[in-house]
């Protein structure tokens, strides 16, 4: 039967009975004939083990017992306020109530490189799709250091020292202060290139080649999985974003889409590689010219928490598409 604790209340009552029938088995076994523990044991304690029970050393009386009530379970109080936050976890707890556990490993794996998706911590970006967390945190420190206004972002690569240093950093969670915003663009597109399956690999290469209109590619977005699906839409925000401030990056759709599409499949021909890689482009850049037009529909105001600003006025399709 059980038992409820209450700001009033204890189980003792409930322990000296289990602690009793315990004891009375252990003397019918001849294990401890003394003992009083409601614990196992493998030898006599002559009842001083009961210190492990509620009352520090001290056998309860039937006075003190019959003292205590047993509350009922909706005797509660509102003790704090509490908020959960996407990437610390429970925030506002008190003290009494905060539990040591470790921090928060953003993959059940040593790396965040290189194993699925659906193996690593995910959290919801302001579209609503379910992306890991590590790529959330690289997004948020490349647009805080001003990565989108950074002259070919996406396109320069990053020394590789600092990129091995930067790659140990996120396996443990942790992005590094005041890292080079072309090493965290180079480990985003890593991170994709990396993939055990590629994010567009669930579609075979001749329905990719077959595509030459924008309904016929956002029908292919249709037979994606979730997993890649929201993949995907993230990467093509990120993108749009990027190609908004195309006068100081010097990176337009064509470009972004271009230093992309080889991160987005995985194949072992070369030369189908390359006429795919041609279409994937192709392909990304559709996708993110029709997301600016959808961004130049909608009020200033309405923009995503990772989206940029436009960097000024509106494009034009003629724009676009003769970029």
């Amino acid at each position: 039967r059980g038992w409820w604790w209450s700001p009033r209340g204890a189980r003792a009552e409930a322990w000296g009975r289990r602690g009793a029938a315990v004891a009375g088995r252990r003397r019918r076994s001849g294990r401890g004939s003394s003992c009083r523990c409601w614990r196992c044991c493998s030898r006599p304690c002559g009842g001083r083990s009961w210190r492990a029970g509620w009352s520090g050393g001290r056998t309860a009386s039937p006075a003190a017992l019959a003292e205590m009530e047993i509350g009922w379970p909706t005797d509660v109080r509102h003790v704090a306020h509490v908020t959960f936050d996407r990437f610390h976890g429970f925030l506002g707890l008190p003290v009494e109530f905060e539990v040591e556990m470790p921090p928060r490993v953003p993959s059940a794996s040593a790396s965040v490189f290189g194993v699925s998706a659906e193996s690593m911590q995910c959290t919801y970006d302001g579209k609503g799709n379910s992306v890991p967390t590590i790529l959330l945190l690289m997004q948020e420190r490349l647009y805080a250091q001003g990565g989108l206004k950074a002259e070919g972002i996406f396109r320069i690569n990053p020394e590789n020292d600092q990129e091995e240093h930067v790659r140990d950093q996120l396996n443990k969670g942790v992005v590094p202060e005041d890292i080079d915003v072309h090493c965290l663009a180079s480990l985003i597109k890593a991170w994709f290139r990396e993939l055990p399956e590629g994010v567009l690999d669930s579609l075979s290469p001749e329905q990719v080649l077959q595509c030459n209109s924008e309904e016929e590619f956002l029908e292919l977005v249709t037979l994606l999985r979730p997993t890649p699906a929201a993949l995907l839409n993230w990467a093509v925000e990120l993108m749009a974003d990027v190609v908004e401030e195309e006068e100081l990056n010097k990176m337009n759709a064509r470009n972004i889409a271009m230093v992309f599409a080889p991160n987005m499949t995985q194949m072992s021909d070369p030369l189908t590689a390359l006429m795919h890689a041609v279409q994937v482009m192709n392909f990304l850049k559709t996708l993110i010219l029709r997301t600016l037009r959808e961004r130049d529909d909608v009020a200033p105001g309405d923009y995503t928490p990772y989206s940029s600003p436009a960097s000024s006025g509106r494009h034009s399709d003629a724009e676009y598409y003769g970029s």
